[in-house]
């Protein structure tokens, strides 16, 4: 999309075949508001995670936001420091502004949270979101934060006053608890899900990703169905009559034959679900050939 004559594009991420999670909503809410909205390529984890050529040419075209979401969702991978100080310089030269969406910040395999371009100098040009949901599994309580620059609060607390209000109080004590009560909650949780995402490769075997899986975050895994000849919504469908609930690649991307299977169920039923849908992808392949 080009940029507004109005008001400052955005960047959004566009992973090598899936989007940043939400980013239909966030395209959607710009062109409401007049704004509009280009795309960079999102890569694999590491220094490979932004196109920052992509993103010098959006911001000579007058973006002035680049949304970034790591560990990214849907597929789990994760920026590296390095990748995001460079981001850091690059916006600071246009005098833009990053928006990082944290979400899965505390959920990384290699152990330690994921970095942030708040770190290294980066709180000034940056707005960070974070959330209790993930961490904490509060998702329902929606508690969560925005660190931002200065200049940025006084106008994003009236919006937020007026859009959402405050957190119910009883879900305030609930995350003050959890804080001072669940020191080693990422920890515990990155350990889990690095272990989950090992029985799925294991199970999955040719439909599981090839990406190591030490380099990766939060608690999904990324499948490439193509090969079945179905479009998103048909594997998900086919899955859903054999039992198993995964979410269709299209609420991710624009791209279609793709589906996330989230590794949240119990380690027992995880594995049962697994074991259906590969034995589904299997039978919808080999009808395909």
């Amino acid at each position: 999309m080009t940029t507004s004559a109005s008001a400052a594009a955005g960047l959004a991420a566009e992973c090598a075949r899936c989007s940043a999670a939400k980013r239909v909503a966030l395209s959607g809410l710009a062109e409401r508001l007049g704004i509009g909205v280009l795309t960079y390529t999102q890569g694999a984890s590491g220094d490979g995670f932004l196109d920052l050529a992509q993103i010098r040419s959006g911001l000579r075209a007058g973006a002035r936001l680049v949304a970034v979401s790591s560990p990214s969702n849907p597929t789990g991978a994760v920026a590296s420091a390095a990748v995001l100080r460079s981001l850091v310089a690059l916006v600071r030269e246009f005098g833009a502004y990053v928006l990082s969406d944290e979400a899965y910040e505390s959920v990384v395999f290699a152990g330690g949270r994921a970095p942030s371009p708040l770190a290294d100098g980066g709180a000034d040009v940056t707005l960070a979101a974070r959330t209790f949901s993930k961490t904490y599994s509060m998702t329902g309580l929606r508690v969560g934060a925005l660190i931002s620059p200065p200049r940025f609060r006084a106008a994003a607390a009236a919006l937020h006053g007026t859009t959402a209000g405050c957190a119910p109080v009883t879900a305030q004590v609930t995350a003050i608890e959890a804080l001072s009560s669940l020191p080693d909650r990422a920890d515990q949780l990155s350990a889990t899900y690095l272990a989950r995402y090992r029985t799925a490769m294991r199970i999955l075997g040719p439909w599981a990703p090839r990406t190591p899986v030490e380099t990766l975050g939060g608690f999904y895994v990324w499948l490439d169905t193509r090969s079945t000849g179905q479009t998103s919504a048909e594997v998900c469908a086919a899955l859903r009559d054999r039992g198993v609930v995964t979410s269709s690649g299209l609420v991710y991307s624009a791209t279609d034959g793709f589906v996330r299977v989230s590794l949240t169920a119990p380690d027992d039923v995880l594995a049962r679900a697994l074991t259906l849908i590969r034995e589904q992808l299997d039978r919808l392949a080999a009808r395909a050939r």
